[in-house]
């Protein structure tokens, strides 16, 4: 035992559990068995986040991922003149040192976990000349009050059901029936959760029990420590912890029987959901219920809540009527009325609507052709232009006059049969073309006979 037959931290009415922005308050109880001298007694008040694990690269080797941070590291001066060469000399007997202390306001609610946690203690240190020091530890938890008020959305009543398999090796027994209800999905620490269960067991075996639990996930995210690139798609990794809170256990049920249960239970002091004021740690809360002896492709009813400090003070409303809402809310956003401005106007299949008011556009007030008329279309402009095309060639190459004379009526004439016979006696027509290339230059002279077809 030592020196030292009592040394603990007491707190004000045994209080283990303060709000952040509070005040904490207590003191320290020293009963010494024999005098001691000493250079001073201090109290620490330490609070604390960390998240660290170990991981294996590609190459098996190890990689540690870590984050920290310090939210709380204050210590007082309970005695004598701590870090001093200055000795006090303490009879034997009984001491008291009273303390307080203001808890900082922004610091996230205490957490713990495998891979991480975020913890405030106080430490009571009696420092010795020349000898090792003495210690004692208090641990207390910090809660930052989160308003369920504040939360986005209503609070909404929890109905879920769901038919399980009652499955053994493949080989079904027949299924069973579960359905959970409560009140609202947002609730205080402290505060009384009412749920209902039901159960009905349409299967061949029974049913020893069912839990209802809540569920805490724990999500912790650091970074690696041995210098890597904080580029590196490995540089940041992310962790889940999952704990459970057993909240009701079921009896037994047995098989095409019914189970109802209607309970309360307190939601214990646990962290709240978000864990604001902490970066690399996230808690996410369900609430669960899953009997026992179902098939193992089943998963249990479960549901998201939001755990708090300031309890909602509004009316939970039932998730039909949020449904309702919504479906209401898509069928006004899909109907909406025009504006003021404009009038109703009802668009036929392959029709334009029309323009606003002072937007000037020329549409066609008749119906697009077809396809088959435009392929008619198409292949009318593309005679045209080839007929354009040789009328144009002709012309550059002096076999069609520029410019004719307008024709108001034509009438055609044949030529006579004496006319016929001359024609065929006539000698035929002879063309002499040269072409003389120069370079890239052509010369084309055409020497054209007379005829008696010019006249015709």
């Amino acid at each position: 035992m030592g020196a030292t037959e009592l040394f603990v931290i007491e707190l004000a009415d045994n209080q283990e559990c303060y709000y952040s922005g509070t005040t904490l308050s207590g003191e320290v109880k020293i009963d010494l068995a024999y005098p001691l001298d000493v250079s001073g007694i201090t109290l620490t008040f330490k609070g604390y986040g960390k998240a660290k694990w170990t991981s294996s690269d590609s190459n098996n080797d190890d990689i540690v991922y870590a984050s920290s941070s310090t939210y709380m590291d204050e210590r007082i001066t309970l005695y004598g003149t701590p870090d001093q060469l200055e000795l006090h000399r303490m009879d034997s007997g009984e001491y008291r040192y009273p303390f307080t202390y203001n808890i900082p306001p922004l610091v996230p609610s205490s957490c713990s976990g495998d891979r991480g946690k975020v913890k405030y203690k106080l430490i009571a240190v009696i420092q010795r000349f020349w000898k090792s020091f003495i210690e004692k530890e208090k641990v207390v938890k910090i809660f930052r009050p989160l308003d369920l008020n504040a939360e986005p959305g209503p609070s909404l009543e929890i109905k879920v059901q769901d038919i399980m398999d009652a499955s053994c090796c493949c080989l079904s027994d027949g299924n069973i029936f579960a359905k959970l209800s409560v009140k609202k999905n947002r609730f205080a620490i402290g505060e009384v959760i009412d749920f209902d269960i039901e159960l009905l067991n349409r299967s061949n075996r029974n049913i020893s029990s069912g839990t209802l639990r809540l569920q805490q996930i724990v999500v912790f995210s650091a970074r690696r420590t041995d210098g890597a690139d904080p580029d590196s798609y490995d540089f940041t990794k992310v962790k889940k912890e999952k704990n459970y809170i057993d909240i009701h256990k079921t009896g037994k049920v047995r098989p095409y029987e019914q189970y109802k249960a209607t309970d309360k239970v307190r939601i214990p002091p646990v962290a709240t959901s978000h864990l604001e004021g902490c970066e690399f740690i996230n808690v996410i809360y369900r609430v669960q219920f899953l009997p026992e002896h179902v098939g193992c492709c089943s998963e249990p009813l479960e549901h998201d809540v939001v755990i708090g400090t300031i309890p909602y003070a509004g009316v939970s409303v039932p998730q039909s009527e949020v449904n309702a809402a919504h479906d209401a809310l898509q069928d006004a956003a899909t109907n909406l009325p025009p504006p003021p401005s404009q009038s109703v106007v009802s668009i036929q299949p392959g029709r334009l609507p029309p323009p606003p008011p002072g937007f000037i556009i020329d549409l066609p007030s008749e119906d697009p052709p077809s396809y088959t008329e435009c392929l008619l279309q198409d292949l009318a402009a593309a005679r045209a232009s080839a007929s354009q095309n040789i009328q144009k060639e002709k012309m550059e190459l002096g076999t069609v006059p520029s410019e004719k004379p307008p024709i108001s009526s034509y009438t055609p004439s044949f030529p006579t049969d004496d006319e016929l016979t001359g024609l065929m006696n006539h000698s035929s027509r002879t063309t002499t073309i040269t072409t003389t290339t120069t370079n890239t230059n052509v010369n084309i002279n055409s020497t054209t006979a007379d005829s008696d077809f010019d006249h015709i």
